[in-house]
């Protein structure tokens, strides 16, 4: 039996003894005819409620230490939340901008490729120009050689 169990029989045998006590000095009995025993049980309930008390306190200093220290760890915590929310914030909107670069870029991308399409076209028709200014300056060609002999 550990001294918490210890204390908390005496102190319900205090409560015994009390009640006895209480029922003498209500019966009559003079405060000087209560056994020395009664008074020496009385001391030893003291005692324990002493050493409870010690045992409480200590585990009550205990408890309040670890309490200032999760405080402090809870304090560091949200310090550090709160940073770190900063940060997100911050790469939040970096990464805003750089979906608006890649928008942009691919709305000039888009355009580039039509402009590169719309030249391609061009392109065509100039070769079809071409070709055919050649074939005409072939036929012209070999007409003249026909004209010659």
């Amino acid at each position: 039996m550990n001294d918490y169990e210890m204390a908390l029989n005496e102190i319900c045998a205090f409560k015994q003894t009390i009640c006895k006590l209480e029922k003498k000095l209500s019966e009559g009995t003079s405060k000087e005819n209560i056994k020395r025993e009664e008074l020496n049980h009385l001391g030893t309930v003291c005692e324990y409620c002493l050493k409870l008390y010690r045992l409480s306190s200590s585990k009550i200093t205990s408890v309040i230490t670890r309490l200032s220290k999760n405080r402090k760890l809870f304090a560091y915590l949200q310090e550090e939340n709160l940073y770190n929310q900063k940060e997100l914030t911050k790469w939040t909107l970096e990464l805003i901008k750089l979906k608006k670069q890649i928008d942009r870029i691919t709305r000039s991308n888009e355009n580039l490729g039509r402009e590169i399409d719309e030249f391609k076209l061009k392109l065509a028709k100039s070769k079809e120009r071409l070709n055919l200014i050649y074939s005409q300056l072939v036929q012209d060609n070999s007409n003249r050689k026909i004209n010659y002999f």
